[in-house]
């Protein structure tokens, strides 16, 4: 894929996330973003989460399912 044609796909996927806005979830929206974009938006959503470097299998599947259902939700914009 060209420069061009990743351009228009990009403009095109911007569209699709303003004409499905409230329709679709936060899983759909993330996969609209760019590498940087989606890096921002999980910053942004894990801030005041603290997960220790020695954090027990229990809590690492805690936050993972956290984050499922966040993926799951409705995407607020």
């Amino acid at each position: 894929m060209n420069e061009i044609e990743k351009r228009i796909d990009k403009m095109i996927k911007r569209s699709e996330v303003i004409l499905n806005a409230g329709k679709q979830t936060n899983e759909e929206w993330l996969d609209t973003l760019s590498t940087v974009e989606k890096a921002k938006a999980i910053a942004l959503q894990s801030r005041g989460l603290r997960l220790p470097y020695n954090a027990d299998e229990a809590s690492i599947n805690h936050i993972a399912r956290e984050w499922e259902k966040w993926l799951k939700e409705k995407h607020e914009h």
